[in-house]
């Protein structure tokens, strides 16, 4: 019996090694590297070369850029400044460079008159990126075209904003009138005429109507404002004039310090140093006190000395 078994077991194993050896051998696994790619010149790049070259006229190169307010726009690059420069406009958000002059505005012109592609990655100034030869993407010719209308569109917006403006002024002027304005002074009407650079500067002259007004002092003794009727300067030993009341006018800083008190004032209390200050805005007797970074817990201190 046991004999039985181990020649069953080798026929068995004869079999299986017949079997494998009649398979069709497998293809062996061809592994192929991936091409390449030419990394693509940056737009910086790209600005240096057409502002320096001798066969482009860069006052007729545009740039294509993504405003974040207005979308996509384009700009001269013969006006473009770089961040470090001042400018706005990151090298990141341009998104082609194109001529100027595009015949009646064709598509197939657009995109043979875009220079160089980011999202494409075309490349026909320095031949990186898939080359000169390959066409600019969809997405950045319809970019140009928007570009192209939101341009035409802020323009006329522009005008529309000149002309309603330049309404305003012409209304104003002709109630002021051009060639003489009357101005009121102490009861007394006084002409202005109009002198050569007045009337090649119209807006030199005043945009309304001077009217007199009185003058008004305080009355510490019966607390009320009283109207000047003198209304005049009053001649002085020294031969100067003077007027006849003088108005006071004291502005201080307060200091915000809400938070940082304890850092600020690590001995005196805020309350202590509003105190004296208080004391000080009083002797100074003043007519008109004007007060910076006031805090509300310094305002209920003013009102409850008051």
């Amino acid at each position: 019996m046991y004999k039985q078994k181990i020649e069953k077991i080798e026929h068995a194993a004869n079999r299986e090694r017949k079997s494998r050896s009649n398979m069709p051998a497998k293809a062996a696994k061809t592994t192929t590297s991936p091409a390449t790619k030419t990394k693509l010149r940056t737009a910086g790049d790209v600005i240096s070369r057409l502002r320096w070259s001798e066969e482009e006229d860069c006052t007729a190169i545009l740039m294509g850029y993504d405003d974040r307010i207005n979308g996509p726009m384009e700009k001269c690059i013969a006006d473009y400044k770089s961040i470090d420069d001042g400018g706005d406009i990151p090298q990141h958000r341009i998104q082609y460079f194109r001529r100027a002059e595009v015949n009646n505005g064709a598509r197939m012109n657009m995109s043979r008159a875009i220079l160089w592609d980011r999202e494409g990655r075309v490349d026909r100034i320095f031949g990186s990126g898939l080359g000169s030869d390959v066409p600019a993407s969809k997405h950045t010719t319809q970019l140009a075209f928007d570009a192209i209308a939101n341009m035409k569109r802020i323009a006329e917006e522009k005008e529309i904003l000149r002309q309603e403006k330049e309404k305003r002024r012409a209304r104003r002027m002709k109630k002021v009138g051009l060639n003489q304005a009357s101005m009121t002074r102490d009861g007394t009407s006084s002409t202005i005429a109009t002198s050569n650079n007045t009337s090649k500067n119209p807006q030199s002259l005043h945009r309304c109507q001077w009217t007199s007004a009185s003058s008004f002092y305080f009355d510490r003794e019966t607390s009320q404002w009283v109207q000047d009727k003198a209304d005049k300067t009053n001649a002085t030993a020294n031969g100067k004039s003077e007027t006849s009341h003088q108005l006071r006018l004291v502005t201080w800083n307060v200091l915000f310090d809400l938070f940082e008190d304890a850092i600020l004032f690590q001995e005196d209390t805020p309350e202590k140093r509003w105190d004296l200050l208080i004391k000080l805005l009083g002797d100074t007797n003043a007519d008109l006190i004007a007060l910076q970074e006031v805090t509300p817990q310094f305002v209920d201190q003013i009102c409850g000395s008051a």
